[in-house]
């Protein structure tokens, strides 16, 4: 994703005119290519971090670990309401971190998103 956000911006006008003003090909993919095409994905890889923590269960139950997964798959197969509700809470919040460390980061990054 990363690679073919890269190629899209490489190909646009602002890097076609920081060209025209002599910049390097080093400084051009530092300050434009790299900065404006690394941003767009960190929210996408902060959401898959986020379904890889809630498909624990699958690979939890194929592999035999025990984890949250496994928690969460025997508490409902015992009916054990109070644990496979603050299992599923606790997984809901590392699913919302990740999120949220994600959208931190492309504020840190992103000059046009900061705070003022």
């Amino acid at each position: 994703m990363i690679r073919a956000r890269a190629r899209e911006v490489y190909l646009s006008d602002h890097v076609r005119f920081a060209r025209t003003l002599g910049s390097s090909e080093a400084d051009i993919f530092r300050q434009n290519v790299l900065a404006n095409s690394v941003v767009p994905t960190i929210p996408v890889i902060a959401t898959q971090v986020g379904y890889l923590l809630g498909s624990l269960t699958v690979v939890e139950l194929l592999f035999n670990y025990d984890g949250i997964g496994l928690l969460i798959l025997n508490a409902a197969r015992k009916l054990d309401i109070p644990m496979l509700m603050s299992s599923v809470l606790v997984s809901g919040i590392f699913f919302m971190l990740s999120i949220l460390l994600g959208d931190l980061l492309v504020q840190m990054l992103d000059p046009r998103r900061r705070f003022k």
